[in-house]
């Protein structure tokens, strides 16, 4: 089985096991692990799927065949935004001076443990086990008696940003990302601000 992967909040932190778990391909993005700026992406992916399926994209920013065949001809197909392109520069040479992806790996992990055992000090539990967790983002049970919409806004005031579940997760759980330049000034404010809210919630 082929596997596509969406890699863009794992790219640059996680361990991706390519083999076992033959990707095909892989998509991701200049930001967030890498701590780029945003507005570039990219995808890795086994040169025979540009052999085997030239593109029959409807779109050029999804015409990833067009974006090969310029590659090798050490080009680009179209204008690319040249400012990005040397954010994500300079982002992987600061990640390669910082130790690269194992201690990108390590430095997540710490931020993620710290917020996770603030939150259960709170009694909030995380969706997933803990052999299930990821380096960069963790997802919260929303307390009983809780809309996500309520504790949202208050961070929100205070300066922090949570995201929503999906589907059918969506009035289930909230997510906190720990990518990107943190420090752990910031973490103890975020988890002094859960704090505040529950205890007036």
């Amino acid at each position: 089985v082929e596997l596509l992967l969406d890699g863009v909040s794992a790219f640059g932190a996680e361990t991706i096991a390519w083999e076992d778990w033959n990707v095909t391909a892989y998509a991701a993005t200049a930001n967030k692990c890498l701590h780029g700026a945003p507005g570039i992406s990219f995808v890795i992916a086994k040169i025979s799927v540009f052999h085997d399926r030239p593109s029959a994209a409807n779109s050029i920013y999804l015409d990833l065949y067009t974006y090969y065949k310029a590659q090798l001809a050490a080009s680009t197909p179209f204008t690319q935004a040249v400012h990005i392109c040397y954010a994500l520069q300079q982002a992987l040479k600061e990640l390669e001076e910082a130790g690269g992806q194992q201690a990108r790996q390590a430095e997540y992990r710490y931020r993620a443990a710290r917020i996770r055992k603030g939150m259960k000090a709170l009694g909030i539990r995380t969706l997933l086990p803990e052999d299930a967790w990821s380096a960069s983002l963790t997802s919260f049970l929303l307390p009983e008696g809780i809309r996500y919409r309520q504790l949202h806004d208050q961070l929100k005031q205070d300066g922090f940003i949570i995201y929503a579940g999906q589907g059918s997760f969506k009035n289930e759980i909230f997510r906190i990302a720990n990518m990107g330049a943190i420090n752990s000034e910031a973490i103890d404010r975020l988890l002094q601000s859960f704090s505040n809210f529950f205890s007036i919630a």
